[in-house]
């Protein structure tokens, strides 16, 4: 028998066991040169399907890391200058791109948990999906980044805070239903016969290397859709770049796919009264809910392949993990970066359920720090 033929029969086992409900609607046909991503998105979903599950929404907070430093393994994705102009004492700090093989390279089981860091915390929540999608079931990113652990680095955060008004169809509460469903993105491997951890492995280094900046900078348009280079990009963009893409005769945005991300009180302000009411979503915008939506028995692929894949939530940090999943999977998606509370915060802290994830000054903590490398 080829090996080709076994690994067609080895597949098609793989989908009727685990997603036997799965019909020709969901599933792509198979392509050996061209892969689709349907091999990755089985073994993740029968391994924990973290994006999917409660675990997703896990942080922790500044005071928590501070509480259990030394049973703690906290580790720094920052750059090596930012590193140095202050940090967690006792605390690693490792390049993304180095990320995986790092921790290849330690006992996790040494460690209650290990705490990936960054400036916002949208870049370490990012990460912290990629780990997870490795097997790394102990990390975990810290809530707010190094911006919660003292004033002295929380202006990316204050910064941030705005009700965005760009002076034409700004929020709409029209509900916008799913698009049809269509076959999972293609996936190019560099061994198109390596086992199913091999290319888990290539495509999150892949990723790792891509980066994830969240530096509130519009330096250039990370946004523009390419779809003979996806991911040759960053994972994050601006709410401000986003609009560059805004048609005004069609009151929607080319190339764009927005999707919210949550539950209908971020989504929908139908039942507000007063300054808000009638301020729900960006336009177009598709609401995804979570822990049910982006099941391959659900709807994730009535998300579009065709298109930049613009993601928002309350605060960044689980729409970071989002796009994680997303690009994993070869979609060209991105997280806009600060979520509500740069799109519209001033609803954030009038919605007595989505309060919670307004940042303020009074979540800042006076933690010690230390600088140099």
């Amino acid at each position: 028998m080829s090996k080709i033929l076994t690994k067609y029969l080895i597949l098609i086992l793989m989908i009727t066991t685990i997603v036997g409900c799965l019909d020709d609607r969901l599933v792509p046909e198979v392509d050996f040169q061209v892969e689709s991503a349907t091999e990755l998105l089985l073994y993740l979903e029968s391994n924990g399907d973290y994006i999917n599950s409660e675990a997703i929404n896990e942080f922790v907070t500044a005071s928590e890391v501070y509480s259990n430093r030394n049973s703690y393994l906290v580790i720094d994705v920052r750059s090596q200058s930012e590193f140095a102009s202050g940090h967690i004492e006792g605390s690693a700090n490792v390049e993304p791109k180095n990320l995986l093989s790092y921790l290849k390279g330690i006992n996790q089981n040494n460690y209650a948990k290990i705490v990936l860091v960054s400036e916002s915390g949208q870049a370490a929540a990012y990460y912290t999906a990629l780990m997870r999608f490795a097997g790394f079931a102990k990390v975990t990113s810290m809530e707010y980044g190094m911006a919660e652990w003292h004033n002295d680095f929380a202006s990316i955060w204050l910064n941030a805070l705005q009700d965005y008004r760009p002076g034409y169809n700004h929020y709409t509460n029209e509900v916008y239903t799913k698009p049809n469903f269509s076959k999972l993105p293609q996936l190019n491997f560099m061994n198109k016969n390596a086992g199913i951890n091999e290319k888990l492995e290539e495509r999150i280094n892949y990723l790792l290397n891509s980066g994830f900046n969240e530096a509130f900078v519009d330096t250039i348009d990370v946004s523009k859709h390419d779809s003979n280079n996806l991911d040759n990009d960053q994972a994050s963009t601006r709410v401000e770049t986003i609009y560059k893409h805004y048609n005004y005769l069609t009151n929607s945005f080319d190339e764009h796919f927005i999707l919210c991300f949550g539950n209908n009180f971020l989504y929908r302000a139908h039942s507000l009264e007063g300054p808000f009411a009638g301020e729900g979503h960006l336009p177009t915008a598709v609401q995804y809910l979570p822990q049910i939506d982006l099941r391959s028995t659900a709807y994730l692929q009535t998300i579009p392949t065709g298109n930049v894949v613009a993601v928002y939530d309350v605060n960044g940090h689980t729409s970071a993990k989002v796009v994680a999943y997303l690009r994993l999977l070869g979609y060209d998606a991105k997280s806009i970066l600060f979520g509500a509370n740069n799109l519209f915060y001033s609803r954030l802290n009038f919605v007595n359920d989505l309060r919670a994830f307004a940042f303020n000054q009074s979540m800042i903590m006076s933690y010690p720090y230390i600088t140099g490398n």
